[in-house]
């Protein structure tokens, strides 16, 4: 059964070129377009290992997750896109072999759906639709994906949505990719059923004014710019920023021109914020779940170069979109391109597959998270011929510093010389056994004198599983531990970030409560991380560092390339075998003091020269 012809009509006008673009001729220009290109080598060569991965019953193989219950039909879409820009018809016949696998009733465990599995399902019938619909290899297995379309009910989205969550956006591009199908349902419960008007309505609003509405409360001034950290609240894991903007990016896209001003405004506050968050080697996604992953580049890229694209969008602006494109381009070339899979979706897969088993999310794997960097590096591919008006420096190329978000999301970066770092304010409330989502300095990096750049400290790692826990300051008594929490971030130039807080319990019943500070003052080789201490206190503070060609003694502790001091003198304790995002061997360096008198602490992290 077709929509009703008004309704499909609606979606015409409103778009719907979007969904179904599949390449476009390039003008015969001298200006190349250089993010373009950038991203369709990417797809090709993490494209090219998937037919070799793909079991007889259509399944693609994932060395770190097995079967997901997304990946078949978010890598299957990918694919299908990949497959037909480039004409190869192995790549095609690969993903319409791996859709049908996702779309089969027991292909899936406890036959559980996902929205992530909903919205390529719904980008590949509508793409196979439009450029396979006399393909005996399409029609055959046709009406399997679209009996599963008729099945799939809405998880989460409703007509008046009080708070945001990323699988909101996820879900409208179901709604707009499932009603524009032409697939229908009798069933009430159906995304395509007799409802489904009214479902479009509400979704279109949702995109139009909803978001925006969500969002008014969290609109920071940082540098003279009204930005907003595009994520879900209230932690905001850096990583979904980035998705959020290429979701929101694209459900805009598929509206045109009816998305409205007010997303338009949205979309640009959240890249004003990226461009302050990144770091200089492209790195976007350095605390809470799903850190260093190659999709939420991917995605980032796409929502900049739709941002770019937008009417009124200043030529100023449009150059900081693209240099926020170009940079997580490059830095899935040179950190996250290769492997067996086509990609190494975390950095640390490079290391040890093995060992990025033990802190992959779950559900996540090469396969679904390879898909989704490669969809969004087709989204990108797939753009018409845009040069844009060539990349513009990232606020981390240049001295200075960028607070953003508020209470729980509370972070600022600097750069001051050849040191770039991060500094997060508050530890989660919902998640304290979760050291990602601490407080402190969450990155720093260090400028080498060839330009590139690197880690001092690793990332906060999930592995071990521990309990509330915290890399400091902490300050211990016999009956608990209270740790650190920032109110408020100040800047003071070449003197560094200043946090201003408070400590509060983090397990057990210290009895802790008082205010404090903690500064982060950038020195030539790194960082001096100092908080005052009272006499009689037991203090704490840790440092995370890749675990290669490790020392300690008398107070300090040297490892991959990172030398931790301290003053006072400080007893280190060397806990190895964490694994994080970066790095598949770990250690912690746990500096403890126990004061002598009230006097100011200090732990200076350097790096190589």
């Amino acid at each position: 059964m077709r929509a009703p012809l008004r309704l499909h009509q609606l979606l015409v006008a409103a778009g719907l070129a979007a969904v179904l673009a599949c390449g476009a001729a390039e003008p015969a220009l001298a200006r190349t377009d250089d993010v373009r290109q950038l991203a369709r080598s990417l797809a090709r060569q993490i494209a090219a290992p998937w037919p070799k991965r793909q079991a007889k019953n259509g399944h693609l193989r994932d060395d770190i997750a097995g079967v997901s219950n997304y990946g078949d039909a978010v890598m299957g879409y990918a694919l299908l896109d990949e497959g037909l820009r480039e004409g190869d018809r192995r790549i095609v016949t690969t993903a319409l072999r791996a859709i049908r696998f996702a779309t089969s009733r027991g292909s899936l465990p406890n036959n559980a759906t996902s929205v992530f599995q909903n919205m390529a399902v719904g980008f590949a019938y509508n793409l196979a639709q439009q450029r396979l619909r006399h393909d005996g290899r399409w029609t055959k297995i046709r009406p399997t994906v679209a009996s599963f379309i008729r099945r799939q009910p809405l998880v989460r989205l409703n007509p008046h949505p009080d708070h945001f969550a990323n699988h909101l956006l996820v879900e409208s591009l179901v709604v707009f990719n499932y009603v524009h199908s032409g697939v229908t349902s009798s069933s009430s419960r159906s995304i395509v059923g007799p409802g489904r008007g009214k479902t479009y309505a509400y979704t279109r609003r949702f995109i139009q004014s909803g978001v925006p509405r969500l969002f008014e409360s969290s609109v920071v001034s940082s540098g003279g710019d009204r930005t907003v950290l595009f994520s879900d609240p209230p932690d905001d894991p850096l990583a979904y920023q980035g998705l959020s903007i290429g979701l929101y990016a694209r459900t805009m896209a598929m509206l045109g021109g009816s998305a409205g001003g007010a997303a338009a405004t949205t979309l640009k506050r959240a890249l004003e914020a990226s461009w302050r968050l990144t770091a200089p080697d492209g790195d976007m996604s350095y605390f809470g779940r799903n850190q260093e992953e190659a999709w939420t580049l991917a995605a980032a890229a796409y929502g900049a170069r739709q941002a770019e694209r937008l009417p009124g969008t200043p030529i100023s602006r449009r150059a900081r979109y693209e240099s926020i494109a170009r940079r997580a381009l490059e830095r899935i070339r040179d950190v996250h391109l290769g492997g067996p899979a086509g990609i190494y979706i975390l950095p640390v897969a490079r290391q040890s597959i093995k060992r990025t088993r033990s802190i992959m999310e779950g559900g996540g794997g090469q396969t679904p998270f390879g898909g989704l960097a490669l969809m969004y590096l087709d989204f990108l591919a797939d753009a018409g011929f845009h040069p844009g008006p060539g990349p513009d420096r990232i606020r981390s190329d240049s001295g200075g510093a960028s607070v953003l978000g508020r209470g729980d999301s509370l972070l600022a970066t600097q750069r001051v010389g050849g040191v770039w770092l991060a500094v997060r304010g508050k530890p989660s409330d919902r998640r304290p056994d979760d050291i990602r989502y601490d407080a402190g300095l969450v990155a720093l990096k260090r400028r080498l004198p060839d330009g590139s750049w690197v880690d001092l400290v690793s990332r906060r790692p999930p592995y071990p599983p521990h309990a509330p826990d915290s890399a400091g300051p902490v300050l211990r008594n016999g009956s608990g531990g209270a740790g650190f929490a920032a109110s408020l971030i100040k800047a003071h130039g070449h003197d560094g970030l200043q946090a201003l807080g408070s400590y509060r319990t983090l397990w057990g019943s210290p009895g802790i409560r008082r205010s404090g500070d903690v500064r982060y003052r950038p020195v030539d080789c790194g960082v001096d991380v100092s908080f005052p201490v009272r006499r009689g206190d037991h203090a704490e503070y840790s440092v995370f560092l890749r675990d290669s060609g490790s020392h300690s003694g008398h107070g300090m502790v040297a490892s991959g390339g990172t030398t931790v001091t301290s003053k006072p003198t400080a007893h280190v304790g060397i806990e190895p075998g964490w694994i994080s995002s970066l790095d598949a061997r770990v250690l912690r360096a746990r500096f403890s003091w126990a004061a002598r008198s009230s006097q100011r602490i200090h732990v200076r992290i350097c790096g190589p020269s």
